[in-house]
C-alpha cells in the first residue's frame, strides 16, 4: 500500500510539473473574463482564466492575461479553468 500511495504522489508531482510547464510556455491567446461580484457577504474582483492552460489570475491589475477577454460568468470561467487544466 505504501508503493501505491508513493506512486501517486509521484503522479501528482509530474502533473503538477507538467501543468506548470504548459501555463509558463502557452501564448495565452484566447482568454475569458468574469467581471467583479457583489454580494452581500462577499466580494470577489474580475477573474480572467486562459482556456488553453487553465491560467487564473484575479484582481483589477492583469499582469498576464492581457490579451482582450471574452466575457463569461465567473462560474463559467472558474469551470473552464478547472477543465484546461484535469484534462486527460
Amino acid at each position: 500500500m505504501q508503493r501505491l500511495a508513493k506512486r501517486l504522489q509521484d503522479v501528482q508531482a509530474q502533473h503538477k510539473a507538467a501543468v506548470a510547464e504548459a501555463q509558463r510556455t502557452c501564448p495565452h491567446t484566447s482568454v475569458l473574463e468574469a467581471q467583479s461580484k457583489n454580494g452581500i457577504l462577499f466580494y470577489w474582483p474580475p477573474l480572467r482564466v486562459c482556456q488553453a492552460c487553465g491560467f487564473t489570475e484575479e484582481g483589477f491589475h492583469f499582469r498576464v492575461l492581457t490579451t482582450t477577454a471574452l466575457e463569461v460568468s465567473r462560474d463559467q470561467a472558474v469551470e473552464i479553468g478547472r477543465r484546461a487544466v484535469w484534462a486527460p
